[in-house]
């Protein structure tokens, strides 16, 4: 699993984070709020989606870390705190296009 890192700046580049974001786990005591730094810490387990879809899929989590900043504009920044470990299942989700009563 290769470590991510991404700055966000704009709309996309926050598209992108959310992406890596999806699946992820946050108990609420990792949601810091730095007031005197205008930031937002939240540490999170995230899981690796580009790893569970590749040839050889594996299921793993990560410990990263989201920050929030706002100086002129709002600045988002996402990156792996380190090595990743396996994952106990795949998340789930339903399809929007079918009809989730069967």
């Amino acid at each position: 699993m290769e470590p991510v890192k991404f700055v966000a700046l704009d709309r996309d580049d926050l598209e992108v984070v959310s992406t890596h974001l999806q699946d992820a786990l946050v108990k609420v005591a990792d949601v810091m709020w730095r007031p005197q730094e205008k930031r937002l810490v939240v540490a999170l387990s995230r899981f690796d989606w580009l790893s569970a879809e590749g040839t050889k899929p594996e299921l793993r989590r990560c410990r990263a870390a989201l920050r929030f900043e706002s100086v002129e504009c709002l600045e988002a920044e996402l990156a792996d705190l380190g090595p990743s470990w396996p994952a106990a299942v795949r998340p789930i989700h339903v399809d929007d296009t079918t009809d989730a009563r069967g």
